[in-house]
């Protein structure tokens, strides 16, 4: 290969390089800081078992988005929706929600997972879960 030829290639290269670049450039948007979300449950705020037929529970949910959210809670028996709700948190805001759900059907086979998820106004799901177990296996 003659140095004219290698000049050619490196300066082909240099070009194909520098267009990358711009391209790229070109594309990169300069997006907002987006916020987040977080749900967990409340110190002391859960059993892990079964109350009478129902779970027992208090978790929080806080908004760090940029707006206001609705979030669209479903609450989980091992793979079995068992409720659902809609609740709204203002933006830098708090929701803490005490519940106490029945357990829709008999003959549950202990331990399950209890898993409460939220999903927000952007289609960004948070979830906590914990694991119910019988009375007496603390």
């Amino acid at each position: 290969m003659g140095r004219e030829e290698k000049i050619v290639l490196f300066a082909a290269f240099c070009l194909a390089v520098a267009s990358i670049v711009m391209i790229a450039l070109f594309f990169a948007e300069q997006r907002p800081e987006i916020g987040y979300s977080q749900i967990y449950l409340q110190e002391g705020g859960y059993s892990a078992a079964i109350d009478n037929g129902a779970i027992v529970f208090s978790f929080k949910i806080e908004n760090h988005e940029e707006t206001d959210m609705n979030y669209d809670v479903e609450y989980l028996l091992g793979d079995l929706g068992i409720a659902s709700e809609k609740i709204l948190v203002e933006k830098g805001k708090a929701a803490v929600l005490d519940k106490r759900l029945a357990v829709p059907f008999k003959g549950i086979i202990l331990p399950a997972k209890f898993t409460i998820e939220a999903t927000n106004n952007y289609r960004k799901t948070y979830s906590v879960w914990f694991w119910l177990r019988e009375i007496g296996n603390r």
